[in-house]
């Protein structure tokens, strides 16, 4: 019989006992083991025993009540001496609410009222199971140390998140009597393993004319090889950003958080003007409002919103509001961060791309979710135009995202002007809005100090990859749940 080295190996280690379990075998992975035992056992070299074990372990909650004490242990300690307010106890016991319906079921505490404030006091049963301890406590030793404790004190030690159960398959491998005969004839000298790979050292000498070669079937299907990847998505931003820099692009990035100055004034967007309200913002509670930097800028784009600047403009006119502009808010438009790198008076020519994530409250469907990545960018040079713009948008809508048909029309944005809109056709959608685009007004440049035409772009790209991955369900494809279907999934290719 031509026996593998590994399996071998494998079988002698098991030979020496007679018996082992799989984990017991040191400087190999499982399924280093298994592989070669279940060729020994096709083989009937030897046999796989497999018992299905519920091991005990404690979770993060009960090492916490394991080194700390349970909270209505604690919650007691505190109030063993004197009774004390509720508030000060709940300063002092983290998991406060738990040990209180705790003390107060069991009655070893009661809630009383001095002096006009409400305070916690110990009763006579709760100095006597203080006195008594805890059995909880001897069972999570008893967890921790890999023993079971009763049934009735696990089950709500189980109940409370303080023990979990763990299923394991324990294997054990046995040797049978074929196997022992054969290892004899190896150890005899009558058997030789087969030659897998070929060394200089058999070469020189001579040991490969004696043991030959191990034979392969070069026909047999291996088992796929299921190797560590990105999520489909996650490949296909990584694609599109390869492609935004093959064409000159640089890569800006700036924090989720964001203040409404750069999301919005810095792009001219009125602070009473409807436009604000189709985003939907999610604004911080706490804090509430950052710092504005950029003092010069930030002094330009309010003469700007009430006045007009030193441009011929009118502005809004209204009274602008620095406290408004300082709101705390999750960035709703990856604008903010291309108009940030704007207003660092970069080189001209310049081209800058981001694609990140946004966040609007959205009605989740096919088409909507609350949370979304877009592919922002600008292009500042001499003598740019419209027409430069939608060579820019032809690239997006048919090379990055596949579309056979796209089409443009004419939109408002508060920004831009000229503005439009880029549609791609889904054939299993339809019409679907991909992105708005247009010329940075005057009144965004202007405070920026920028003199030069600026092209700027903002694409949904969760929706053109909509069409690139085949799919027509925005949640399934941030959030896919077919783990088959995703390893199936070959890398993402661009055109």
């Amino acid at each position: 019989m031509e026996i593998h080295p590994k399996a071998l190996s494998l079988l002698e280690k098991v030979g020496e006992k007679g018996k082992v379990e799989v984990d017991s075998i040191p400087g190999k992975s499982h399924g280093e083991i298994i592989r070669p035992a279940k060729w020994l056992e096709e083989n009937g070299l030897l046999t796989i025993t497999e018992e299905k074990l519920k091991e005990n372990f404690l979770t993060e909650k009960g090492f916490k009540a394991f080194e700390n004490g349970l909270p209505e242990e604690i919650l007691l300690k505190q109030i063993k001496d004197d009774a004390k307010a509720l508030k000060e106890v709940q300063k002092e016991v983290e998991a406060f609410n738990i040990a209180l319906g705790q003390a107060k079921k069991n009655g070893w505490a009661d809630i009383v009222e001095e002096s006009g404030k409400k305070k916690l006091k110990i009763t006579k049963k709760g100095v006597k199971k203080l006195k008594e301890g805890f059995k909880e406590n001897k069972a999570l030793r008893k967890v921790k140390e890999g023993e079971k404790p009763g049934e009735k004190v696990l089950e709500s030690l189980i109940k409370r998140g303080l023990v979990d159960i763990e299923e394991k398959t324990d294997k054990t491998l046995e040797i049978t009597k074929k196997g022992k005969k054969l290892l004899k004839k190896y150890e005899k000298g009558e058997l030789t393993s087969k030659i897998g790979k070929l060394t200089g050292e058999q070469i020189r000498n001579g040991d490969w004319k004696e043991r030959g070669f191990r034979k392969y079937d070069v026909e047999i299907v291996p088992e796929p090889k299921r190797p560590g990847k990105k999520q489909p998505y996650r490949q296909y931003l990584d694609r599109v950003r390869d492609k935004f820099t093959s064409m000159g692009f640089r890569e800006a990035k700036t924090p989720y958080v964001e203040t409404e100055f750069w999301n919005f004034d810095a792009l001219f967007q009125a602070q009473d003007h409807p436009a604000r309200e189709i985003h939907d913002k999610f604004e911080l509670k706490n804090p509430e409002y950052g710092d504005l930097e950029h003092t010069d800028i930030v002094e330009r784009v309010k003469e700007m919103h009430e006045k007009g600047g030193d441009i011929p403009s009118k502005g809004w006119n209204y009274e602008w509001s620095r406290k408004k502009a300082s709101q705390l808010m999750l960035r709703s438009q990856t604008t903010a961060t291309t108009i940030r790198y704007l207003a660092q008076k970069t080189q001209t020519p310049d081209k800058v791309f981001a694609i990140d994530r946004n966040f609007r409250y959205d009605e989740i469907d096919k088409t909507h979710f609350i949370e979304f990545y877009q592919a922002e960018g600008i292009v500042k040079a001499e003598n740019l135009s419209l027409k430069n713009l939608f060579g820019y948008l032809e690239v997006f809508g048919k090379e990055i995202a596949g579309a056979e048909k796209i089409r443009f029309r004419p939109n408002y944005f508060p920004f831009t002007e000229p503005s439009v809109e880029l549609d791609a056709y889904h054939p299993q959608i339809g019409w679907i809005e991909l992105g708005g685009a247009g010329l940075f007004r005057p009144e965004v440049r202007n405070p920026l100090g920028v003199d030069e035409p600026v092209i700027a772009w903002g694409m949904g790209i969760d929706r053109i990859a909509m069409f690139k991955l085949d799919k027509d369900d925005i949640r399934e494809l941030v959030f896919p749940q077919d783990l088959e279907t995703i390893k199936k999934t070959r890398a993402v290719r661009l055109r």
